[in-house]
Parts: C-alpha cells; structure tokens; sequence
C-alpha cells in the first residue's frame, strides 16, 4: 500500500491499491496490455505502466479496473484531480468497487474537499464488508473528519487504524494532530514519540512535535525537534516556521525573522510565517516591515493580521 504522509495543517493521501491481474478483459490483447501495464506498475515505472493501460483502454474501453489504476498512479504522481476523473470513469463502469471511492476521496482529502472526502469514504465502508477494511482506510476516513474539525471522531478512527496495526506511524502521526487540535499536547506529544519510534518516514512527526512543545512553552525541546527535522528535510517550511516561533519565544528576533523568511521562501503563500515574522519585525521596531507582512497574511486569511493592519498600520 502507498502512503503519503503531510503536515498538520494539511492532508494525508491514501491509496488503496486493487487487486494484481485481475481484469475485466474480454480481449486477450486488452489483457496482455494491462498485464503488461501491471509489472511495469509494481516497478514503479508509471510511464510505461500508463502507457499500456491506454493501449489497454484503445481496445477495451469498459474495463473499470484499468481507470482504477490510471488513477492511482495519478494519485502517486500527486495529480489529484485527474486521479479523480479516472475514478469516476471507474465507478461510472462498477459501482461497487470500494477501493475507487475509497482512493477518490483520498484525493478530496488531498485537494482539502473533506466533505467530498468523507461522502466517497463513508461509500466506500457501505460497500466494504468490516472485516475487510484496512488501517489506511480508517486513517484517511480520519483525514476527512479532522479537516471537518470532528476531531473526537477522527481520533477514533486513527485509534482503530491502531488497533489493526500497532506500528501504524502516520496513524500515530494524525492521531497526535487531532489531539493537538484539542489542546491535549502531552498525548499529542505521545503520540509523535510513537510515530517516530516506528519509522515514520517523513518530517511531519517530528515538525509536529516541535509545534506542540511550543505549545507547551518548551521552547528548548521545540527547538531540537524543529532542528531535526530539517536534518531530514531542509524543504519543510513548517519547520522553519516552528523554529522561528521557538527562537522568537527565547528572544532570538533576527534569528526568528531568518527562519520566517526562509519558510516563506519555500512556501510564499505560508500566511503563519508571515504573521508570525511581523510580529517579530515589532521588536526590532520595524513597523514597516510588520505591516508589510501582516497585510500578506491578511490576504492569504489571517483575521487577526487584518485587524492589527487596521490598528497599527
């Protein structure tokens, strides 16, 4: 199974891979291309793999299974919307393949349409007798509840991700994020160490941490985890945005400012970093650059940034 874990304020996508060679082709050639297309997949050779399954379509058009694959290659390609169409031409074919909205709300997860998300995977249960539902099931179903801020309800299904796979780290990962969101930071906090003890791959766990341990005003231990995950990943801006927020908070303004600058520079449109550089710019008493920064919130959606250009600015 292919999992992509994401930060916390993002989305994690899943994808629910169909069962190998198994084809509604009549045509023995539309077959030879989808098996063809099929190796080629499991090499991770999704040209070639994309290209077959269109030789596959050219012959037999109705084969459902072949658009199920198409889109999750597009979904591991990050090509969300089209990943959808293929979905739809899916389940448009067979309604009754669970993976196909299962995987299609994954993408909605992707693209934040949580409620689109949560309607394909609620299907996708309907459909899915319970002892066949898999962890990542859950935990993309807990995707779309915490992106709807039902934070209680996405912790119960992460927790039954959990209990189907007690390794599970991007579960352990979300889990940490929803109770984060509840303000519970000591359980989010466990809940990070459990996804870093079983491997997480990804930053996320550790940049997520740091946050919480701000949270926590241990701003020391925050700066550590921040620090770590740049180590792994010296593109993740929330890190950087995380580690400015920590150094702000031990007086370290112009090294604060560097970190906010350099999240910005990875993401222009992080309206956190922005927010939270013009705050620092105020204790160097640099008004200018605060409400510069500040306006650029306001226009990415931070209320309170557009208040204080209102008041100050």
């Amino acid at each position: 199974m292919f999992l992509r874990a994401i930060p916390l304020a993002a989305v994690l996508s899943v994808i629910a891979l169909g069962s190998p060679l198994i084809t509604g082709c009549t045509n023995p050639v539309a077959t030879i291309y989808f098996n063809s297309g099929e190796a080629k997949y499991d090499r991770e050779d999704y040209q070639g793999a994309l290209a077959d399954y269109a030789k596959s379509i050219e012959i037999n058009p109705k084969d459902a299974l072949v658009y199920l694959r198409r889109g999750e290659i597009n979904q591991k390609l990050e090509n969300y919307q089209a990943a959808i169409i293929e979905y739809d031409k899916a389940l448009e074919l067979d309604p009754k393949i669970a993976g196909a909205f299962i995987n299609r709300g994954s993408a909605k997860n992707a693209l934040k349409d949580y409620q689109g998300a949560l309607d394909d995977l609620q299907k996708g249960f309907a459909i899915t007798p319970p002892n066949k539902l898999e962890p990542f099931d859950y935990l993309a179903r807990g995707i779309a509840k915490n992106g709807l801020k039902d934070y209680d309800g996405a912790i119960s299904d992460y927790t039954k991700a959990i209990e189907l796979d007690s390794e599970y780290a991007d579960a352990y990962n979300n889990r940490g994020n929803a109770k984060n969101n509840l303000g519970d930071y000591e359980a989010a906090i466990r809940d990070y160490d459990k996804s870093i003890e079983f491997g997480s791959e990804d930053t996320f766990a550790y940049t997520n941490r740091c946050r919480a341990k701000n949270q926590q005003k241990n701003y020391e231990a925050a700066l550590s985890d921040c620090k770590k995950a740049l180590q792994i990943n010296q593109e993740d801006s929330q890190a950087y945005n995380n580690l400015g927020v920590a150094k702000f908070h031990l007086g370290e303004y112009k090294a604060a400012i560097a970190d906010f600058t350099k999240a910005i520079e990875i993401d222009p449109q992080h309206e956190w970093a922005h927010n939270n550089r013009g705050i620092a710019y105020t204790q160097l008493d640099d008004r200018e650059n605060a409400c510069s920064d500040w306006k650029k919130a306001a226009e990415r959606g931070r209320a309170q940034a557009a208040e204080w250009v209102g008041e100050f600015c």
